[in-house]
């Protein structure tokens, strides 16, 4: 098999001085080789190994990158973070001979990096280098409203074809104008980029800090995506083959995942939805699967890849076209389909709770769940969420407590209906 490159960007203000940066811990966690200087002044390096190389590039404004303020506003220099970069793996090609993937992670205007580093490969005219696989796993990408001066953090970052696997994570939490993330421009429809939402400002979902989730879930995502891909491996042909190589190998599993969703929910949500400007939840939503999505505008969640004139202007709320139910039990599509895989029976009607539909049958199967052969402790965490976003919030609210237990299904509908939108809180 092939050479892997694993690439890390930092965002704004972002190096690898900063020890909660997700991007700071995942290169630290994996493997490297020989070092060597990539852009000397701009802290960038190459890690050389036999079947496995890492790049590491500093955020713009960093004290490591020394782009200094105008860095930081503008994303003055970013392009020593791009050309370099594909000039360092156009020259590896040439010294290994196959390249089989080049897996990237990058937070806010690293993530956009990646993008501006995948589309300057696709265009390369050094024999194959175009057509070897890219991989982005993005964290907020946001490059910055600040007018003319910022606008080439809107210029190259298109996918082509040589990327075959990208995921956005959007903080949905984020309030502020000049922190709107950004799309590429033909990311929507294609069949290989998909996006999700995460609780939390534009720190938040990039840092991994003792008392908050969000991190600690967005950091165990980005590692099992660059371990492996299900992609490639069906077109190699393989069962699995690891792609970058982490000193522990060990990925979070799926109880780990619904524990720290668990306790977002139950013990963070509030205060990370609360914090900052109002808000208001319009738009649309997925009523199969039970999880938020999204309508597109120029002024809305994202940028498709265009900065809008007189942006600062606007107003601009990521939550303005999300509609978050009133008993949000499922986090996003990642929380609902990990729940789907370990609870398949139920996750149906933990969608019907959360979007306050439920149909007859559905409180005596949530008793069951509850109940599950007398395995309460492996269900402790998500049964918790079903009880304080269901029962304690809109039940016991409305002063039925127990009671609901003699209640007919209309009944149970009519009591969300009733309340929902004047005395319970519309998180």
């Amino acid at each position: 098999m092939g050479h892997v490159i694993t690439i890390y960007n930092h965002g704004t203000g972002d190096d690898d001085s900063c020890k909660e940066s997700i991007v700071t811990i995942l290169h630290n966690e994996t493997g490297q080789g020989q070092r060597e200087d990539l852009v000397k002044e701009r802290s960038s390096v190459f890690y050389r190994g036999v079947d496995h190389s890492v790049i590491v590039t500093q955020g713009v404004g960093s004290g490591m990158h020394g782009s200094g303020m105008s860095g930081n506003l503008y994303g003055a220099d970013i392009e020593t973070n791009v050309g370099p970069v594909v000039d360092r793996i156009e020259k590896l090609l040439e010294e290994v001979g196959a390249i089989d993937c080049i897996n990237m992670c990058g937070w806010s205007r690293g993530g956009v990096t990646c993008f501006k580093q995948a589309n300057l490969l696709a265009k390369s005219n050094k024999p194959n280098v175009n057509s070897i696989p890219v991989r982005i796993f993005a964290i907020d990408p946001v490059p910055g409203c600040a007018g003319e001066s910022n606008a080439h953090m809107y210029k190259h970052i298109k996918i082509l074809d040589n990327v075959k696997e990208c995921v956005i994570i959007i903080a949905e939490s984020e309030r502020r104008n000049t922190f709107r993330p950004v799309f590429p421009p033909n990311f929507l429809g294609k069949a290989e980029c998909t996006w999700d939402c995460m609780p939390g400002n534009h720190s938040q979902v990039a840092k991994v800090k003792p008392n908050e989730s969000p991190g600690k879930i967005v950091k165990g995502w980005a590692k099992e995506f660059l371990t492996e891909s299900k992609v490639l491996n069906s077109r190699w042909g393989l069962g699995y083959r690891t792609l970058t190589p982490f000193i522990d190998s060990r990925l979070m599993e799926a109880g780990e995942y619904l524990s720290l969703y668990a306790k977002m929910m139950m013990d963070e949500y509030e205060g990370m939805m609360k914090h900052g400007a109002e808000f208001s939840f319009k738009g649309l939503v997925d009523e199969e699967r039970g999880i938020q999505e999204k309508t597109i505008s120029n002024k809305a969640l994202v940028l498709q890849g265009k900065e809008p004139i007189k942006s600062t202007q606007d107003k601009y709320h990521r939550s303005k076209t999300l509609n978050y139910p009133p008993c949000r039990v499922f986090t996003n599509r990642h929380h609902t389909d990990l729940f789907g895989a370990k609870y398949p029976g139920y996750v149906a009607v933990m969608s019907r709770v959360q979007g306050g539909n439920m149909v007859s049958g559905d409180y005596n199967l949530l008793t069951k769940f509850h109940d599950h052969d007398g395995r309460k402790s492996l269900l402790h965490t998500d049964w918790l969420v079903v009880k304080k976003w269901f029962y304690w919030k809109v039940l016991q609210k409305v002063g039925m407590g127990t009671a609901v237990e003699q209640q007919t299904q209309l009944g149970v509908v009519n009591i969300i209906d009733n309340y929902t939108g004047s005395n319970i809180d519309r998180y």
